[in-house]
């Protein structure tokens, strides 16, 4: 058990079998005690997400998103070919491998070419939480954040007080520069901080909405 003046933030995550079955997990984060650390605790394993939010809104008032001003990366071709860029080199990567080692090792061609399949459907999944982040990633500054996107191989909103932010990184690498993007990463204020970046967002944009903040 745990007070609700201990919760730093809330996390609504799916994995890609909890998305068959259209289900979310909700963990908040909860400050440590004394000699106690913080923690992470998982308070629903499986619901529906409106019946997480409707049970929950009142509870934790910073559940909730204020502005709806959102910052999205833009749903462009371009944005679209940055997002998959590493899920097609890591494509590519399997498929030589996989030629070469049954090149090599012939009679364990039926072997290599489970192993192919097995990384190909990771790199599926992997591809389609990039997809995700480009489609449905998004960042809402106001008296509560809210920032969805992916973390790993599920997808994760988190919610928390401004009050309980610790660090709004911008991370410009050169590809960014050239496209006049940025990538944005939220770090909690705990022990164990939870942290969400969303990546190739408008720069300009993000520039603004943090001054204005």
């Amino acid at each position: 058990s745990f007070k609700k003046a201990a919760i730093n933030n809330v996390r609504i995550e799916q994995s890609f079998l909890m998305l068959l079955f259209r289900r979310f997990a909700m963990r908040v984060s909860v400050g440590g005690y004394g000699e106690s650390k913080s923690r992470s605790e998982v308070v629903i394993p499986l619901e529906k997400g409106q019946e997480i939010r409707k049970h929950f809104a009142e509870y934790l008032p910073f559940f909730k998103c204020d502005t709806g001003m959102f910052i999205k990366p833009k749903p462009n071709t371009a944005n679209r070919s940055r997002f998959l860029f590493l899920p097609t080199v890591y494509f590519v990567l399997a498929i030589v491998t996989a030629v070469i080692l049954a090149l090599l090792f012939r009679d364990f061609i039926h072997f290599i070419l489970f192993c192919l399949c097995v990384t190909c459907a990771l790199i599926f999944c992997y591809g389609w939480f990039c997809l995700f982040e480009c489609f449905k990633g998004k960042v809402d500054f106001g008296d509560n954040i809210f920032i969805r996107s992916r973390k790993g191989l599920r997808t994760c909103e988190l919610y928390c007080p401004k009050e309980n932010v610790g660090e709004i990184k911008l991370v410009r690498f050169p590809a960014d520069m050239w496209h006049n993007t940025c990538r944005i990463r939220l770090t909690v204020r705990s022990e164990r901080a939870d942290s969400l970046c969303v990546r190739h967002l408008d720069y300009a944009t993000v520039k603004q909405t943090l001054n204005n903040y």
